[in-house]
């Protein structure tokens, strides 16, 4: 029987190579997590009957283009400039078409809240934005009825971690940002990693964890990087010079699947190598690949920030300014990696470790966090348009006093 390994490596490697966009063509795109709670005992609202979230999309259905069920059960909303899908935990995310600016972006996001709000007003239950769960243990919210969440979360149940917490517990707002070419990819690819402990501290947003106040830092950076880490691990192990399309792929291609794109369980043990090997993989097998591994910057056919907690309109707009502004040309880019005294991929893991220790005193990459932060935001105001230069400012403003929402947060829960 033929071996198609190669064939699916360099098939894999096409398909991001397509992802790359003309540079007059950039975009940013923004996915926020959101939890539902009642809003007098704080509970979160379920996914099933009356006043549930299920319910609530029924009642925004008639606004969007398609729906998406499984097995009967309404799960997402998909229409011209944003999406909805619920996660494991009952969490709602917005999911924005990428756009040219903050301010569509905005404009977006404000006809989603003006949609939603209203009815969870009704519903008696509220909106909210934090990286973990603001009342309740994770052992106490029931997973949704998808059953692609019911077998991760069997398979992280036996690996004996952090899944649970994950899965039923923590949001975040991602943001997506575009690559021109091989190249590209890699110096952004390369600045997103090292951006990592960074955006971990500054958009820390999680006061509660499990139910109970938290003094500690970036306790979402802890689930994932306790949760599996190989599927959760930096890719690059040696050189982020020599990392690209093809490695990446690589990373994708020996990783474990769990289940293929029909979600019928494949093993915990066998990976896409082994499970594709007889046969040749077509688009729909790459991006279902792709969902199955959770690095803190993923590959697409753009790049996904995955590090920040989930935060209020305000701020969200903030961070996702921040990353478009640092990542606007090649001088910002640049300028960029030159705050960052490092060429080793594991200088990252240790500064997260330290940022999750000391917080905004900690000393990552040979400098103080603090300096580190001043740095960014430099570069980002002077390559921030003067319409988006009042985004910017929010979190800048916060976290040059070496705080975050967490921090203000704290108490007030």
């Amino acid at each position: 029987m033929k071996d198609y390994t190669e064939y699916n490596l360099n098939f894999m490697t096409e398909y991001f190579e397509k992802g790359c966009k003309n540079s007059k063509d950039r975009k940013i795109g923004i996915e926020v997590e959101n939890f539902l709670i009642e809003k007098d005992t704080k509970e979160p609202v379920s996914f099933y009957g009356d006043g549930g979230v299920e319910q609530l999309l029924e009642s925004l259905s008639e606004n969007f283009e398609s729906e998406h069920r499984e097995n009967g059960r309404l799960l997402g909303l998909s229409g011209k400039d944003y999406s909805l899908t619920v996660e494991p935990g009952g969490q709602l995310e917005i999911s924005m078409i990428p756009k040219k600016s903050i301010e569509e972006i905005e404009k977006t996001y404000r006809e989603f809240l003006n949609l939603i709000l209203p009815l969870l007003e009704k519903e008696n239950c509220l909106l909210v934005n934090c990286g973990y769960h603001p009342s309740f243990k994770c052992g106490d919210i029931p997973l949704i009825p998808k059953n692609r969440y019911r077998v991760m979360d069997d398979y992280f149940n036996e690996l004996g971690t952090c899944g649970m917490n994950m899965m039923r517990g923590s949001a975040s707002v991602q943001v997506n940002i575009d690559y021109c070419s091989p190249r590209d990819f890699k110096r952004k690819y390369k600045l997103a990693n090292l951006l990592a402990p960074v955006i971990y501290l500054i958009c820390d947003n999680s006061p509660v964890f499990e139910g109970e106040e938290n003094h500690k830092n970036c306790v979402r950076a802890g689930v994932w990087r306790s949760l599996d880490k190989k599927r959760c691990a930096l890719p690059v192990k040696k050189s982020f010079d020599d990392f690209g399309f093809r490695e990446y792929a690589e990373f994708v291609y020996n990783s474990v699947p769990l289940f293929d794109r029909e979600e019928k369980i494949t093993s915990y043990t066998m990976t896409n190598r082994e499970f594709y090997k007889d046969a040749p993989i077509t688009k729909a097998d790459v991006e279902h690949m792709i969902s199955m591994v959770f690095p803190d910057v993923r590959l697409k056919t753009y790049l996904e920030l995955r590090m920040a907690d989930s935060m209020e309109l305000e701020y969200a707009l903030s961070y996702a300014s921040l990353v478009k502004s640092l990542f606007s040309d090649d001088d910002a880019i640049d300028r960029g990696l030159g705050v960052f005294d490092s060429e080793n991929p594991d200088d990252i893991n240790n500064a997260v470790d330290a940022v999750m220790k000391n917080g905004f005193d900690a000393q990552i990459y040979g400098k103080s966090v603090k300096t580190i932060i001043k740095e960014l935001f430099g570069i980002a105001e002077e390559k921030a348009s003067e319409s988006e230069k009042k985004y910017l400012a929010v979190l800048e403003n916060l976290a040059l006093q070496s705080k975050n929402l967490r921090m203000v947060k704290i108490g007030k829960h």
